[in-house]
């Protein structure tokens, strides 16, 4: 099954990144010479997904402009602009609005009209995957031979846990080579990824390819809770009843929402030659 539609949430307030992201938004903070989401959305456009839903805020017009490149951004480079059209005759792009800041899971679920009864990709864009392949054509065909809902996972060294947040915490148990059963996913907490071990640990990476039941998880999470939907608890109910597998990616990846990954990403370009996904 070919997966025909991505989401891609970006209305947060991007907390982690003040006071930069008072003032431009996080996701449009350049990695290399272009915005970070832009990242996430080739990674869509370069599997084949035909549409792409991308959720922001009215503070965040600046997303959609960049995208529709619309003349009051007249400062991007001709080459910039041709690279733009590329992606927008690949891809038909949807802008949705989250009115009020109500987490992440609130976000997501902004777009079950359009994603409606299909299978979807979900990608969070501060999360940067440099690699010579899309994280989708790797989680889609675990996907379609375990018929179950898929998360990516990605390595990392102790040297490196100070670059990511404190989140992506799983308990695995392994299938066959990268492929793994989630047994547990444990609570985002505040500051940098902490671990005791003195070994790579795996952690999970914000690319996943769901089942559209996942907004009725929501919606049953939402029906709980007073305040912010955030999507671990989400997550956390789905694998309880459903169950879900984990997938270890190539490539490197960071976590661009962290000052220290998103400075690190930047390192990586400078010191790389970064061949585009495929």
């Amino acid at each position: 099954m070919k997966i025909k539609r991505a989401v891609i949430p970006a209305a947060g307030l991007g907390t982690r990144m003040f006071p930069i992201s008072k003032t431009v938004p996080k996701e449009m903070l350049s990695v290399g010479q272009k915005p970070m989401i832009q990242y996430a959305v080739e990674e869509a456009t370069d599997y084949g997904i035909e549409t792409v839903v991308i959720i922001i805020n009215s503070e965040k017009e600046i997303i959609k402009r960049y995208f529709l490149k619309e003349p009051c951004l007249d400062y991007i480079s001709d080459r910039a602009v041709e690279h733009l059209k590329f992606i927008s005759s690949k891809v038909e792009l949807i802008f949705l609005y989250q009115n009020q800041p109500k987490g992440l899971a609130d976000a997501i679920s902004i777009s079950m009209e359009i994603i409606k009864n299909e299978p979807f990709a979900l990608l969070l864009p501060d999360n940067i995957l440099f690699s010579d392949t899309s994280s989708l054509y790797i989680l889609s065909e675990v996907f379609n031979k375990y018929k179950r809902d898929v998360s990516a996972l990605t390595k990392i060294y102790p040297v490196e846990f100070k670059l990511f947040g404190n989140s992506g915490k799983v308990e695995l148990e392994k299938i066959d080579g990268r492929v793994y059963s989630i047994k547990e996913i444990k609570n985002k907490e505040r500051g940098v990824f902490v671990s005791n071990s003195c070994d790579p640990i795996i952690r999970g990476f914000a690319r996943h390819i769901l089942f559209p039941h996942f907004f009725d998880y929501i919606e049953r999470i939402r029906s709980d809770l007073n305040g912010e939907l955030d999507d671990v608890p989400v997550f956390q109910l789905l694998l309880k009843e459903k169950g879900m597998i984990g997938c270890l990616l190539d490539g490197k990846g960071y976590d661009g929402g962290n000052l220290l990954g998103y400075q690190a990403a930047n390192e990586f370009i400078q010191n790389n030659v970064i061949k585009p996904v495929k």
